[in-house]
């Protein structure tokens, strides 16, 4: 690996990676920055998942799995693209996962009757809202301009280090997009240690004024 020639943006985040990788995964080679894939990882469909550091004095490292040097996984919800280890580093990143999607934005967007006031539980919809991906990509670019870390993951949810921050970008981004308040999604957000945090949904009619 020679540093001089990436691109200094990417030069932190490649030296995670490798340290990341580095025992487990790979071996140092002659050379301060020359590495090698381990024999049992060098086919491509090889998998492996490291073992976290038990020592108590060390700085504790997720556990990581990985797909032939192009997937990351932090071993709580599943794989993340390999270019977005960046925003989570050596994080183990919450899961917040908004439940019926579609069904939320033909209720918030389309006039929809929803099923209460306030509901805690919500059948998808048998029809997929056309606006789904412009929605779902908005609250990404919203999260990630105003410093919170966020990828999507999967159809309908988000891994952040801050789920209470994206609680609040998705309510905002939803509020922009529709120009109306009080539209708050059904979400389930498990965290790092694995525990699992209901926010019920919410509705309200009243007009805000804010143009998408």
């Amino acid at each position: 690996v020679v540093l001089g020639n990436i691109d200094s943006a990417h030069t932190e985040a490649l030296k995670g990676v490798l340290g990341c990788l580095t025992g487990p995964v790979l071996t140092r080679s002659n050379g301060r920055a020359t590495y090698a894939l381990r024999e049992a990882y060098m086919t491509s469909d090889a998998r492996f998942i490291t073992k976290p550091i038990e020592d108590a004095s060390k700085r504790p490292v997720p556990p990581v799995a990985t797909r032939f040097g192009t997937i990351y996984r932090d071993g709580s919800h599943g794989e993340v693209p390999f270019e977005d280890i960046r925003l989570f580093g050596y994080s183990k990143p919450s899961l917040v996962r908004i439940v019926a999607p579609h069904q939320h934005w033909h209720m918030f967007l389309d006039g929809t009757p929803t099923p209460s006031a306030s509901w805690k539980d919500l059948i998808e919809a048998t029809v997929p809202h056309q606006q789904h991906e412009e929605l779902m990509n908005l609250i990404e670019e919203q999260g990630n301009r105003r410093g919170v870390a966020i990828t999507r993951y999967g159809d309908d949810a988000f891994l952040s280090v801050n789920p209470d921050a994206v609680l609040f970008t998705i309510d905002n981004a939803i509020l922009r997009y529709s120009g109306k308040s009080g539209q708050r999604v059904l979400l389930n957000v498990v965290d790092i240690y694995g525990r699992t945090h209901l926010r019920w949904g919410n509705k309200t009619m009243s007009a805000a004024g804010v143009a998408a």
